[in-house]
């Protein structure tokens, strides 16, 4: 949440993206960022052997973003984020399951 927005959804990317919807033939266009990083199993055996030392190292995460834009107007009428220490997209089931949490809420 950004404190100068006081609660209201109102972002916009601006008239400029009128160009996709030009070029396109498209009323919408949804905007995804995902960023994924594994822990091997090395570095878990670090994760474990540093924490008996008091000593924290991250593994793995998920980030990701997604935005739905009215291309007419370019407001962003739906967004979600994803922030989690699990997860992976490196096979079907999980890649699936990742882009169900992140597109949560999306609007039918």
């Amino acid at each position: 949440r950004l404190p100068t927005k006081e609660g209201k959804f109102a972002w916009s990317l601006g008239q400029k993206v009128a160009h996709l919807r030009n070029k396109y033939g498209s009323e919408y266009a949804l905007f995804v960022y995902i960023r994924d990083s594994y822990t091997s199993s090395g570095r878990a055996a670090a994760i474990v052997v540093a924490a008996l030392f008091g000593v924290g190292i991250q593994g793995g995460t998920q980030v990701g973003f997604a935005s739905l834009v009215d291309l007419k107007s370019g407001d962003i009428v739906w967004f979600n984020r994803l922030a989690r220490e699990a997860g992976d997209l490196r096979t079907l089931e999980a890649s699936r399951e990742t882009v169900s949490e992140l597109l949560k809420g999306f609007p039918q």
